[in-house]
């Protein structure tokens, strides 16, 4: 095998209300899934391949309107200005995969993908479960 490739599997951040109201930072187990599914690929392909869920980004209590209520701009412009980078030295050239429940409008991972990539990690791709976009095309 060759050198190890270091991912760090990153859990679209919830509200602190949203925790509360669920109990639960509900992303996680989905999260550790998706390393999981990466650590079966690396055995079978015998790439020599590493992750582990790193909940590098957190959000700010803001005071404005329920994301729900607010348009594609004012949302994204909101999260991008409400999200926090646990430790940034620690991203420089980290490879990233984010994970997200659901893609409404794909406001949210663009901010979480733009906030990563200003401190220099690379972000591969993003893992959703449902993409409620789609819902719309049909």
């Amino acid at each position: 095998m060759r050198d190890s490739l270091e991912i760090c599997v990153i859990p679209v951040p919830s509200s602190e209300k949203s925790i509360q109201q669920r109990g639960r930072v509900h992303i996680l187990p989905i999260a550790c899934a998706v390393c999981e599914g990466l650590e079966i690929y690396s055995r079978q392909s015998k790439t020599a391949l590493k992750s582990h869920v790193c909940r590098a980004l957190t959000i700010e209590k803001h005071t404005k309107k329920s994301v729900t209520q607010s348009d594609r701009r004012q949302r994204s412009t909101r999260l991008l200005h409400s999200l926090r980078l646990c430790a940034p030295h620690r991203m420089n050239h980290h490879c990233v995969i984010l994970v997200d429940d659901i893609a409404t409008t794909g406001s949210t991972l663009r901010a979480c993908a733009r906030k990563l990539k200003r401190h220099g990690a690379d972000v591969l791709c993003a893992v959703v479960i449902a993409d409620s976009s789609l819902e719309e095309e049909q």
